[in-house]
């Protein structure tokens, strides 16, 4: 005869998404909130699950940071509950993100279920950048015709919208798209600037006001010349220093000056100027400093004459600066999926994530470093040869634990990852609960405590099960048994 022993009823409550929410990066002064984040709880469990209040790590009876929509409720097996959170309208630039971890504990096995939030406020950033200082239109002979106009360009790298002022100049028309003066973060207003005809022998300069507020302008130049000039000098470019490791291999990019000064019987004036950039020796993917010469050919302007026979050709030296590596910091390495001195029971399968810090630079540099998952340990060691650096165990005798990752530091050589000797451990404490049990003396548990006591996957043993069988079909044959053998006895009585 079989039998068969039903496993204790148990909840199990889980959290979809596992980690979060974070709500981002929000301004000082903010109006407008950020959509709120559902977390969906579901009981996966097959009893019960009686959830309590949520609790939050402030003190705060309804969360000093964020608005919840909880109530403590009862979840059936398969069913789902909803919490809604979303941050505070109140909140105030700070140093650090505000962060708020809310609890919630299923009371029927004291599992605690947090949810940790957190939102970033900024103080106010207003920032402007416009595609370079000048709008040099050279020189032109009097009587000119209509010149070609020249654009530019305004990026708010700010973190709040900025307005621009209406363009306006006395001997130049400039355009652009009334939508785009005011401007968002991270958006860009183009400006185009042509000179008006008809304009008299002389240096015509003006400033193009952009924004007064932060002190935003650009110079715009002309110069009208009476008739043909000679060239009798071109001056040397200023060197471009202090560019950025990576900068991209173009006149714009490098700096490159649009204009030179040319000296001539008429007096300065400005001079186009193409650049050879294609020809020079500078990498772009090359993590170390670098300085060289780009030449270019010198375009004298209308009016001007090079009787004397002047070389056009002119240079300018650029240097760029070494990369600067991203050095990851130990400090970001984490376990996640399992709670910080979270109370589990022996039926428990827990399972985590080891998360390396750097593990997310998908386009390293050479000096770059990160920390890579090793190993973990509860009671043995296991190691890890390959993402993804997860694993699961269950513990079968109850008590205090602690849950460590070992992270190795890795550097890029410009081809590769490299070992550097450096390692790091982080570590998570958590408690066992003995499981509750409906057949006296059955342990329905894994047995992760024993030799090899805690293995990666559902590694359920299943000898307490056949013990379980062959005590019960034991007891049976005892007792039939003992049924015929009374029956025999009464039999044999009766006869006498």
């Amino acid at each position: 005869m079989n039998v068969t022993i039903p496993a204790p009823a148990v909840s199990n409550v889980t959290r979809d998404p596992k980690d979060g929410p974070d709500f981002g990066t929000l301004v000082d002064g903010y109006t407008e909130l950020p959509a709120p984040q559902t977390i969906t709880l579901t009981n996966e469990g097959n009893a019960d699950a009686v959830l309590s209040d949520a609790v939050s790590s402030t003190g705060a009876a309804q969360g000093q940071y964020f608005d919840i929509t909880w109530q403590a409720q009862t979840v059936k097996s398969g069913a789902k509950a909803t919490f809604t959170i979303q941050p505070k309208i109140n909140l105030t630039a700070n140093a650090t993100p505000y962060t708020e971890t809310f609890t919630i504990t299923d009371t029927t096995n004291g599992k605690s279920i947090p949810i940790t939030a957190t939102v970033t406020v900024n103080s106010p950033d207003p920032s402007l950048d416009v595609s370079g200082q000048l709008i040099d239109f050279a020189a032109a002979k009097k009587g000119y015709s209509e010149i070609a106009p020249q654009q530019f360009t305004v990026t708010n790298n700010g973190n709040v919208t900025v307005t621009l002022e209406q363009p306006a100049l006395t001997n130049f028309t400039v355009s652009v798209d009334p939508a785009q003066l005011t401007l968002a973060p991270g958006a860009t207003a183009v400006y185009t600037v042509q000179p008006k005809t008809g304009l008299d022998v002389g240096a015509y300069s003006e400033d193009l006001k952009i924004s007064s507020s932060l002190n935003k302008s650009i110079t715009v130049n002309l110069q009208v010349v009476k008739g043909n000039a000679v060239l009798t000098k071109i001056q040397q470019p200023a060197a471009v220093t202090g560019l950025a490791n990576g900068t991209k291999k173009d006149a714009a990019s490098l700096k490159l000056p649009s204009t030179v000064v040319v000296e001539t019987t008429e007096g300065s004036m400005k001079a186009a100027v193409s650049w050879n950039v294609k020809e020079t020796s500078y990498k772009q993917s090359s993590t170390d400093a670098q300085k060289f010469t780009v030449s270019g050919t010198v375009t004298l302007p209308s009016g001007v004459d090079n009787d004397n026979k002047i070389s056009l050709a002119t240079s300018v030296e650029v240097s760029v600066n070494a990369y600067s590596a991203k050095v990851a910091s130990a400090e970001n390495n984490k376990i996640t999926g399992i709670d910080v001195n979270g109370v589990y029971t022996t039926q428990t399968k827990i399972s985590f994530t080891a998360v390396g810090a750097g593990m997310d630079n998908n386009s390293p540099k050479k000096g770059d470093t990160r920390y890579v998952p090793q190993s973990w340990t509860v009671i043995n060691t296991n190691v890890w040869n390959a993402a993804p650096y997860t694993a699961s165990f269950g513990l079968a005798q109850s008590g205090d634990y602690t849950l460590k990752v070992a992270f190795a530091q890795q550097q890029y050589d410009g081809s590769s990852w490299k070992a550097t000797g450096t390692t790091d451990t982080r570590q998570v404490s958590f408690s066992i609960a003995k499981a509750k049990v409906t057949a006296p003396g059955t342990n329905l548990t894994p047995a992760a405590n024993r030799k090899s006591s805690v293995k990666t996957g559902d590694n359920t043993p299943i000898l307490p099960f056949v013990c379980i069988l062959i005590i019960a079909a034991g007891a049976i044959g005892g007792v039939v048994f003992y049924k015929k053998k009374k029956q025999k006895n009464k039999k044999r009585n009766e006869k006498r």
